[in-house]
């Protein structure tokens, strides 16, 4: 049978979704409009846990940009309509030297300072309740 006008704003009236990839790159894209409202930015961490799939999608974006500007806009799925959107929510293509790499490293810093501090403790036989880190 065909797909007569009538069945198909039928399925529509009920929700249907003819293009599921569209469908889901739309939610992403809502995904890090609420992201940057909430952080300022749009550089997702890799090991964003409150949403592992935003921060896959994110490094999916750039790696269709990369093809896209390598001049195989043929094998990206990164559309002009595409690109406008995210460059519109101030999405950033490439991280090198940006904060994002600054702030990664002071998490670690400080939690490696944290760790430091507490083994330093245990084997000095100080609960956490008698460590101070205001006295380091």
């Amino acid at each position: 049978s065909t797909m007569t006008e009538s069945r198909q704003q039928k399925l529509e009236s009920v929700g249907f979704v003819w293009d599921s990839h569209a469908a889901t790159w739309q939610r992403r894209l809502g995904e890090l409009a609420t992201y940057k409202n909430r952080h300022g930015d749009c550089n997702v961490p890799s090991n964003y846990l409150e949403n592992p799939q935003l921060s896959m999608w994110v490094k999916s974006q750039r790696r269709q940009y990369k093809l896209y500007r390598s001049g195989q806009a043929s094998s990206s799925s990164l559309s002009v309509e595409r690109l406008e959107a995210l460059e519109e929510l101030g999405f950033s293509w490439e991280l090198r030297g940006s904060n994002t790499k600054k702030k990664k490293q002071a998490y670690q810093n400080e939690t490696s300072t944290r760790h430091h501090l507490k083994r330093k403790s245990a084997e000095a036989g100080l609960d956490d309740d008698t460590t101070n880190m205001s006295d380091c």
